[in-house]
């Protein structure tokens, strides 16, 4: 698959449930003839479809190779995305545990 036939793909994609677009990204990451662009591209979709189901562990379990190894990855609009979202994750996480903190020590 070419990155161009994968984006007109992910807006159907995305109106599908869970599983089937999880089913879609790994085909489309599973395919041999794929470039880095493609895998750059259907990892961050497969990650955001995550973190639309709330699911911020998972995501970062997805997103976080390409945010690895963003050196040797083709810059595309995805991988900045990538990054974007990691950080949203990132900082929710940490908004998440300070909170905690603060209910068990102050209340």
């Amino acid at each position: 698959m070419k990155y161009q036939e994968l984006m007109k793909e992910v807006e159907g994609v995305g109106k599908l449930k869970l599983s089937e677009q999880e089913n879609f990204y790994r085909d489309v990451l599973n395919e041999s003839s794929n470039d880095l662009e493609v895998v750059v591209a259907a990892t961050f979709y497969l990650g955001m479809a995550y973190y639309y189901e709330g699911n911020f562990n998972k995501a970062k379990e997805i997103i976080e190779p390409i945010i690895l190894q963003y050196q040797s990855m083709p810059f595309v609009r995805e991988l900045i995305s990538a990054f974007n979202l990691m950080g949203v994750m990132l900082y929710y996480d940490g908004a998440n545990v300070s909170s905690r903190y603060y209910y068990e020590r102050h209340i």
